[in-house]
C-alpha cells in the first residue's frame, strides 16, 4: 500500500462510458472511446452486476454522495452512515471506499439483499484505482460484500461482450428474483484515476431510472433477506 499522502481529498466518482450497444443512454452519458476499445478488452477484466442504488463514498470515517462537496445528509444514507461509524477504523486516510448504497429502493425492489452496502471500488491517495483482487481484499477486510462478479477472463472484443450481457440481461439479479439493471467491465488491474474511461464501461437496461424529484421525500427503506 503506497504511503498515505495528508492533502489527499475526497474525490468524486468519474462517469463510466456506456458500451455502444447500451440502450439506457442519457443525454448526459458518455459513450466508450472507440481508440480505447481494442486494448481496454484484450485485457483481463471482470463483469460485475451493475446494482440499482445510490454511488457513494467513505471515506476519513464521513459518507459522501456521488457529488461530493459535502457529506451525504439524506435518510436514505443512514445505512452506510452506521456502516462507516463501525468500520473506518479499519480505513487509513488515503483509502476511499466506493459503493453501492441499497438502503432506500431506486427502480427496482431487490429481495435477495443481504447487506445494504456493496462495495464496487476503492481509490488509493486520490490517484490510483486499486485492483480488482484489491477490493476483494478490502471487502474481506471490513466485512462488506463487493458487487457480484459475473464473469471473469479475457473477453477480447465487444461482439462477445454483447452476447454475454444480453444472455445475462435474461436471467435473474444475483441479489433478486428481478432481471439485472446492468452490468459493469472493468479491468482487473490497477489504473489511474482519471483513466477510468479507458478500462471501465458499463451497459444499463432501457427506460432504466423510473425515479424522479419526488423520491426525495417518498422513499421507502428496502428489506434484507431473513437469515
Amino acid at each position: 500500500m503506497a504511503e498515505a499522502n495528508p492533502e489527499t481529498k475526497v474525490q468524486k466518482y468519474p462517469r463510466t462510458p456506456h458500451f455502444p450497444f447500451s440502450p439506457g443512454v442519457n443525454a448526459d452519458d458518455i459513450m466508450l472511446p472507440s481508440s480505447t476499445k481494442h486494448t481496454f478488452l484484450s485485457q483481463e477484466a471482470i463483469l460485475t452486476e451493475k446494482l440499482d442504488g445510490g454511488n457513494c463514498s467513505i471515506f476519513r470515517g464521513k459518507v459522501f454522495a456521488r457529488t461530493v462537496g459535502e457529506q451525504a445528509t439524506h435518510p436514505s444514507f443512514g445505512a452506510i452512515k452506521q456502516l462507516a461509524a463501525q468500520i473506518s477504523c479499519l480505513i487509513p486516510d488515503n483509502i476511499q471506499i466506493f459503493c453501492e448504497n441499497l438502503f432506500a429502493i431506486h427502480s427496482i425492489q431487490y429481495d435477495g439483499l443481504d447487506s445494504y452496502v456493496y462495495i464496487f471500488a476503492v481509490l488509493e491517495n486520490g490517484k490510483r484505482w486499486l485492483s480488482w483482487d484489491e477490493v476483494v481484499e478490502w471487502s474481506d477486510t471490513l466485512g462488506v460484500p463487493t458487487v457480484p462478479m459475473v464473469q471473469r477472463g479475457i473477453f477480447g472484443t465487444q461482439t462477445i461482450v454483447e452476447e454475454i450481457i444480453n444472455k445475462k440481461m435474461k436471467q435473474q439479479s444475483a441479489v433478486s428474483t428481478t432481471t439485472p439493471e446492468g452490468f459493469v467491465l472493468r479491468c482487473t488491474g490497477g489504473f489511474n484515476y482519471n483513466e477510468l474511461d479507458k478500462y471501465c464501461a458499463k451497459y444499463v437496461r432501457a427506460g432504466h431510472i423510473q425515479t424522479d424529484e419526488k423520491w426525495k421525500k417518498t422513499w421507502k427503506q428496502a428489506k434484507l433477506t431473513a437469515k
